[in-house]
């Protein structure tokens, strides 16, 4: 796979995050393709040390714009008791030719926006982290979710 390393560097100081790259097949997988949350098992992806390091409840990724998506990953925390809910969430950028401060960034990066870039734009999806938000320590899983992540029982 091509890589575009100087400038997920700079893309990386920008954010003052890590970008993560997903094989943009992956991300085509979960079958996302609207608002409506769609339960993603996050275990094989970038952001599977996460489920190593906390109690993960549910993770879900909707499609937000043709250049966008989200995913938000619940995690459960006593320590946070009465919001035991945490929300992490990620900005996925799925059409990186639509960020609006993609030229400027290949230019500050010192990278050419060539076939290789064009390439590396094509096989991959971009992982934002977002800034927690007022939504980040919940007390109750969103109802969306919850009803994403209860198993359902067969009628007999």
């Amino acid at each position: 796979m091509t890589d575009a390393p100087r400038f997920r560097l700079y893309w990386s100081k920008v954010e003052d995050f890590s970008i993560l790259t997903m094989p943009r097949e992956q991300w085509e997988g979960f079958q996302v393709s609207g608002e409506e949350p769609v339960l993603v098992d996050i275990s094989a992806t970038p952001v599977s040390g996460v489920a190593r390091d906390a109690s993960v409840v549910a993770s879900v990724a909707t499609q937000r714009s043709p250049a966008t998506g989200r995913l938000a990953i619940f995690r459960w925390d006593e320590k946070d008791l009465p919001t035991p809910y945490n929300k992490d969430e990620y900005v996925v950028w799925t059409n990186l030719a639509d960020h609006p401060r993609l030229a400027e960034m290949i230019n500050a990066a010192s990278t050419s926006d060539n076939e290789n870039f064009r390439a590396f734009c094509r096989e991959h999806v971009f992982l934002v982290k977002a800034q927690p938000g007022d939504d980040h320590w919940l007390s109750a899983l969103p109802m969306s979710v919850s009803l994403l992540s209860r198993p359902t029982s067969a009628c007999t």
